[in-house]
């Protein structure tokens, strides 16, 4: 006999670092901490300012970025999750400065 899993459900994320709003400055241009939670695991698609991906596991996931190379003004980043079924989440949208 075969055991089958039948998987569905998007899976959730959100952004929690940094804050919306804070700003990207000499300190920490070179090394942005990003990161959430998110309801499985799976794999978070980064894209806007720059493209990056992250994993989830334990219901957190976490990117550090160089954003050296953006351009001064709004940064947005979208993060988009797609779980291990291939079920692709809703983006979870963050602007910074």
């Amino acid at each position: 006999t075969a055991s089958i899993v039948h998987d569905n459900i998007n899976p959730i994320i959100s952004f929690s670092t940094p804050v919306s709003g804070t700003w990207i400055n000499l300190s920490n241009v070179s090394n942005f901490a990003i990161g959430g939670t998110c309801t499985e695991n799976a794999t978070v698609a980064i894209s806007g300012a720059m493209n990056s991906s992250a994993a989830c596991a334990s219901s957190v996931w976490a990117r550090n970025l160089n954003l050296s190379a953006v351009a001064d003004g709004a940064v947005n980043l979208s993060a988009v999750p797609t779980d291990l079924a291939g079920n692709v989440g809703a983006s979870a949208d963050n602007s910074f400065m």
